[in-house]
């Protein structure tokens, strides 16, 4: 392992990609059995939370041939699947995600025109680049510009709006897949809504004050705790 390098080792998710039975063709003779311990290995990586490790394995199988290991190094950059695993630390790199996607269409794999679109609708701001996302989040931090943030609604009771968790997920810094993460979320933990931007709630912790961002996806309605 590198230095700098983290293991999530509380991570416990497989990746199963169902592969076109025409892969195979394109595999290099006596490259199938090296190819599956290879993915194997990564697999072993991804449920110990250590992604960079998995992507290694993945690529080497890519390289020889196999379109199955494109799909699983495309998920390790995904959004989507980082936000289920509940990684810290771990930014996804949406062109990194597509890129590996497409080659695994060119392998020959059935699943990736799927996931390409899964990757367009949930995250519609695929085409930009992570590092351009990040550099516009900090020219807009340096200017002092704010996200256009809609006030959660609230009932005529009064009452304010509560948001619980699906599964673990991502406290972001700002409304990006690239953002800082602040903390982790846990399943069934309740948030107060303070406002609202696209496809991300802003969430606060009444308890510590801590503010944040969370993608819609993973919240569901919920009553505030009682006093």
């Amino acid at each position: 392992m590198k230095a700098g390098e983290t293991v999530l080792a509380s991570a416990n998710t497989r990746l199963d990609i169902a592969q076109d039975p025409r892969a195979a063709m394109i595999l290099r003779s006596g490259e199938s059995d090296r190819i599956d311990g290879l993915i194997k290995h990564g697999q072993k990586m991804v449920e110990v939370g250590y992604l960079a490790g998995a992507r290694a394995y993945f690529k080497r199988a890519v390289e020889a041939g196999s379109g199955e290991a494109a799909v699983l190094l495309g998920a390790t950059y995904d959004p989507a699947f980082i936000e289920k695993m509940g990684a810290q630390g771990i930014k996804p790199d949406l062109n990194e995600a597509r890129s590996w996607y497409e080659r695994a269409k060119q392998l020959g794999i059935a699943d990736a025109d799927a996931k390409l679109a899964e990757l367009a609708q949930e995250w519609p701001d695929n085409r930009t680049p992570a590092h351009e996302i990040q550099e516009h989040a900090s020219d807009s931090a340096a200017q002092g510009a704010q996200p256009v943030v809609v006030p959660a609604d609230s009932s005529s009771s009064g009452k304010d709006e509560w948001v619980g968790f699906s599964t673990d997920v991502n406290i972001q810094k700002a409304p990006s897949p690239s953002a800082e993460t602040l903390r982790i979320a846990q399943k069934g933990e309740k948030l107060r809504v303070m406002g609202r931007e696209s496809k991300w709630v802003e969430v606060t912790d009444p308890a510590t004050s801590e503010t944040g961002w969370v993608y819609s996806r993973f919240t569901e309605p919920a009553q505030s705790p009682p006093q």
